[in-house]
């Protein structure tokens, strides 16, 4: 191999040992602020990094500003993602050449409708929504969900009021309901006494038009 392949092997390994880093335990509140970096640049909120805090105490993962997140994410149904990445990282270690790394292009990205992904972050919430002792444990508490699927796209990107996700969700308590899924942010619903922030936008589904990366970016 030459030098320069050599190191964009060597940078490979680093970054998806990094990579893996990340996804550990240890990781999890570092994860949960990249969830609310996203969500807030697809909703155009300006911020300090300072201001996304870890919650104090359970439920709540994050603080920002008046807002109480719950963060949890909606993956492929029987995804593992740590194997992933350990298969990937084994690739890159056992590399000789460029050429044995070269990604092959996979299937291109199917739409995905509002009542699709509503219905699973619904599914989602509902297992948080049992795990907390029901509606006492979600109330006061804004659910954030970073639906994260793999070769999906959310199209058509239209607020679908009528939707069964919808009542699902709001049945459970929550004082708000939001998702993240790149390049987009929707609050589903925010009480009365949800913040403000939240409450603006609830029933849209809202995009920063000129980013088009970096949206987990510190």
């Amino acid at each position: 191999m030459t030098e320069s392949s050599d190191k964009y092997l060597e940078e490979l390994i680093r970054y998806s040992e990094k990579t893996r880093g990340l996804f550990s335990n240890a990781q999890k509140s570092e994860r949960e602020k990249m969830v609310c970096r996203g969500f807030l640049r697809c909703i155009d909120v300006q911020f300090q990094a300072r201001e996304i805090l870890v919650g104090a105490t359970e439920p709540v993962d994050i603080s920002f500003r008046s807002a109480a997140f719950q963060i949890t994410e909606v993956l492929d149904e029987g995804r593992r993602r740590n194997d992933e990445l350990r298969e990937r990282e084994e690739k890159y270690r056992k590399a000789r050449s460029v050429e044995d790394v070269m990604e092959l292009q996979g299937p291109s990205s199917e739409p995905l409708s509002f009542a699709d992904m509503s219905s699973r972050v619904a599914d989602r919430l509902n297992e948080k929504f049992c795990a907390l002792g029901g509606p006492r444990g979600c109330h006061g508490v804004d659910a954030l969900v970073y639906v994260n699927l793999i070769g999906r796209h959310l199209w058509p990107a239209e607020f679908d009021s009528k939707c069964a996700g919808l009542s699902r969700v709001r049945s459970q308590g929550w004082r708000s309901v939001s998702v993240l899924m790149l390049p987009y942010g929707v609050v589903f619903f925010g009480t009365d006494d949800a913040p403000e922030f939240l409450r603006d936008i609830q029933g849209t589904i809202s995009h920063d038009e000129n980013r088009i990366d970096g949206w987990f970016d510190p």
